[in-house]
């Protein structure tokens, strides 16, 4: 039986491929915590972008009513100066929204297990 430095070959294969599988477990529970991570921040950023568009429901709402009474026989020009205000509103919400989505997942993750094949390819070689 081949031996490298004192040691038997499948005794070497068998740390091998018990520390791959160490490696991999601490891998995926770190992944597991990286993607709650990011699914909080993604949850936050759909209560937040609701919590606005029913907010410029409400806001758009309320211009309504005082522009008809302000503009007393032009209801057509409040509605359409509330229209505007509606769509300006709307987009900061989304806009905020959209800024709290994790734009690379798991990006802490990739990096880990790509700097871990490094080591590996560079052991192996």
């Amino acid at each position: 039986m081949a031996t490298t430095a004192g040691r038997p070959t499948t005794e070497l294969l068998r740390r091998v491929l018990g520390d791959t599988t160490d490696l991999v477990r601490a891998e995926l529970a770190l992944a597991k915590q990286e993607l709650g991570t990011e699914g909080r921040a993604t949850l936050m950023a759909a209560l937040i972008g609701t919590a606005a568009g029913a907010l410029s429901i409400l806001a758009v709402t309320m211009l309504v009513l005082a522009l008809v009474i302000a503009l007393g026989a032009r209801p057509s020009a409040a509605l359409a100066i509330a229209g505007a205000a509606l769509i300006v509103m709307a987009g900061i919400g989304a806009f905020g929204a959209w800024k709290l989505v994790p734009k690379r997942p798991l990006e802490r993750t990739r990096s880990r297990i790509e700097s871990d094949v490094e080591r590996i390819e560079e052991r192996a070689a």
